[in-house]
């Protein structure tokens, strides 16, 4: 052997110039017990992983079942109109003049959604009719804030400053502040969450 010789009378081995004995460690010899021992400490430390990573993974599941059961449930009860809005009714909210909104446009037909809020039957052909109709009152309001382009998801700055507008005359500021009536029902149309 290139490395030592292994005598088999008396269980020795010189290896590279040294001679051990095997029977010098025999009574060393915990290496049976040891693996056992720590191979059952490894299972079991094996089996605790599995079970932390599955309990991960069922409360990954589970949250991203409750995010799409909420987000489904939005979905489907959006501020849409569902019922009709009567002033005072039980689960209705609000005191909205319907009457004068329809009497200024058939398109700013009013209902009530679920939680009995105002709402458009159709807030985009009412926000079109809207901005056909209202169009001076807004280049107005947008010159005298200095505000951006109206849009369907921008609207929010001419809620809060066409009802503070001072220049013109009466009627116009009257124009002006149906700006912001309409846009408080628009913005209950709308789905913002």
């Amino acid at each position: 052997m290139p490395f030592g010789e292994f005598g088999s009378d008396d269980n020795t081995m010189d290896l590279l110039g040294l001679e051990v004995q095997k029977s010098m460690y025999k009574d060393m010899d915990f290496s049976e017990e040891i693996s056992k021992e720590s191979n059952r400490e490894y299972m079991q430390s094996r089996t605790k992983n599995r079970r932390s990573v599955k309990k991960i993974i069922f409360t990954v599941i589970v949250v991203i079942l409750c995010v799409a059961a909420f987000f489904t449930y939005k979905f489907f009860t959006r501020n849409y109109y569902c019922q009709e809005y009567v002033a005072g009714a039980k689960g209705i909210k609000g005191n909205v003049d319907i009457e004068k909104f329809t009497q200024i446009s058939e398109d700013f037909a009013i209902g009530a959604n679920v939680d009995g809020f105002a709402v458009f039957k159709n807030p985009s052909k009412a926000f079109r009719t809207f901005k056909e109709m209202y169009a001076d009152e807004i280049n107005s309001v947008r010159e005298e804030f200095g505000l951006g382009e109206l849009t369907k998801s921008d609207y929010l700055e001419y809620l809060a400053y066409s009802r503070q507008s001072r220049i013109g005359t009466d009627e116009e500021r009257s124009r002006k502040s149906f700006i912001s009536s309409f846009l408080d029902i628009y913005n209950n149309s709308s789905w913002k969450y």
